[in-house]
């Protein structure tokens, strides 16, 4: 059956940390999490590096190795095969390149400036924010720094300066070499890289592999090329055994083996039985090899690991090239054909891209000398700041626009509330000339029921006397006659 493949989506070019002395943290830009500076813990870039007082680091990016010093912070903005963008707000770095093709930027900012390298060197940049300063150092190299308004000063080895501001001018040249401890621990650092004998058989490029040199032991084999096996291992030992799987964003799950070699060759190269050990072999030597969470093994699957999930399976291991389980891996003569015949399309792709970029540059030189190349300057400048005039005018129009449709807006809106207010102004007079209209009803209503009582009270009285009434005269005489006395 064949090697299935982790699904991953991280990227291929990280650093690692090397060496850490004292409090040495990092900050990863996949959770915004502040860790302990971890060798097991790759970084890529958005992360973020800070040294404490008394404290520093050594980071391995693949193409360069960085040393930072105490109290410093480092973010990493940009690292892929083709950019290499660091950011140095407060402290001290070392940078040192050790190759850089046609075609790859290496580039170091500061609050002040910008450094881009042009050749693989040996640099120190010192950026203290109190005073708003970086101090520019090249031991050897050469390369470009650009301040405000893209001014550039091309900056050769060896040379020291400080700048102020974002003004490139005013610098004065200083001492070449500060001979502090930071200068002492890099040269033993750096010693120590080269005379690693790790690096003779395997890429220097390959973050953790000076590592191998005091826990294993390198032999040639005839078909495989350079093989590496560990030291102190039991015989019936197998990768994937001692670790975990821990899950890295932005890679996914990422095998973290407990040896203080496991970096190396669990994420760069491959494993292989040759007779009864297991061995790493790293493959030819190439440039900037990519970063895997795990890799293949011929042979037994990998074994469970603990620490991981119970009742759940490792995830799969990433294969580096279509093969066979127990199968025997490319034999070292076509893989180095292989890699030559690539590197060889490289530098095509690179030769013509610098060629092309030759010629427009020689395009745009032709046009400055041209006796018309100014008057365009000029039509460009004033075609430039016409549009700009025009945008302004359309803006403010919008702007006025706005503010009337507001107007607008806040007049209906006031108009409808007066309508509302007399509406209900209306409705209450109506209300109070109906309550109105009902009073005067009911007190007519009662006077005419009052004068119809007092009629009915005196109507018996009135009636007594009719007959006399209708006697005539003789009643009403009757009435006027005195009585006799008895």
């Amino acid at each position: 059956m064949l090697a299935q493949a982790q699904s991953f989506d991280g990227p291929q070019h990280i650093a690692r940390f090397e060496a850490m002395e004292g409090s040495v943290q990092f900050q990863s830009a996949a959770d915004n999490q502040m860790r302990l500076a971890d060798p097991q813990w790759p970084l890529a870039a958005g992360d973020r590096v800070q040294t404490a007082a008394g404290s520093r680091a050594e980071l391995n990016t693949g193409g360069a190795t960085l040393r930072i010093g105490e109290s410093s912070d480092m973010g990493i903005t940009a690292l892929d095969e083709r950019t290499t963008q660091l950011r140095l707000t407060a402290g001290t770095i070392g940078v040192t390149v050790r190759e850089l093709p046609s075609g790859e930027r290496f580039e170091l900012d500061t609050p002040n400036l910008a450094v881009v390298l042009d050749r693989p060197g040996r640099w120190r940049v010192d950026v203290d924010p109190g005073r708003n300063t970086t101090r520019i150092t090249a031991e050897f190299g050469a390369g470009t720094l650009y301040g405000a308004n893209g001014q550039a000063l091309a900056f050769a080895a060896p040379q020291s300066r400080e700048f102020s501001q974002q003004a490139l001018a005013g610098s004065a040249p200083l001492a070449l070499r500060q001979g502090d401890g930071f200068d002492r621990w890099s040269d033993e650092r750096e010693r120590i890289l080269t005379q690693s004998p790790s690096v003779r058989y395997a890429s220097a490029d390959i973050p953790g592999v000076a590592q191998l040199d005091a826990y294993g032991d390198w032999t040639n084999d005839p078909r495989y090329g350079a093989i590496w096996y560990p030291r102190s291992v039991g015989s019936d030992w197998a990768p994937y055994r001692d670790g975990r799987w821990e899950w890295i964003p932005p890679w996914g799950w990422t095998w973290v083996d407990q040896s203080p070699w496991g970096f190396a060759p669990f994420h760069y190269g491959r494993w292989e039985q040759a007779g009864n050990r297991w061995g790493w072999i790293p493959g030819p030597p190439r440039r900037r090899p990519g970063y895997a969470p795990s890799l293949p093994f011929a042979g037994a699957r990998p074994h469970r690991p603990d620490g991981y999930p119970p009742g759940s399976r490792p995830p799969d291991i990433r294969p580096m090239a279509p093969q066979r389980i127990g199968a025997p891996i490319e034999p070292l003569a076509d893989q180095v054909r292989r890699d030559q015949w690539e590197r060889n399309q490289r530098v095509r792709q690179d030769q013509h891209q610098a060629d092309m970029l030759r010629q427009q540059q020689m395009r745009e030189a032709q046009q400055r000398f041209q006796p018309s190349f100014g008057q365009r300057q000029l039509d460009d400048q004033r075609r430039q700041i016409e549009q700009q005039q025009q945008q302004l005018m359309f803006q403010q129009q919008r702007q006025q626009q706005d503010l009337m449709r507001q107007q607008q807006n806040q007049q209906q809106q006031s108009q409808q509330q007066q309508r509302q207010q007399q509406f209900q102004l209306d409705q209450q007079r109506q209300q109070q000339q109906f309550n109105h209209q009902q009073q005067q009803q009911q007190m007519l209503i009662r006077q005419g029921v009052q004068q119809r009582s007092e009629t009915m009270r005196s109507f018996p009285a009135s009636g007594g006397n009719s007959p006399g009434g209708n006697g005539g005269g003789g009643g009403g005489g009757g009435s006027n006659m005195r009585r006799a006395p008895p």
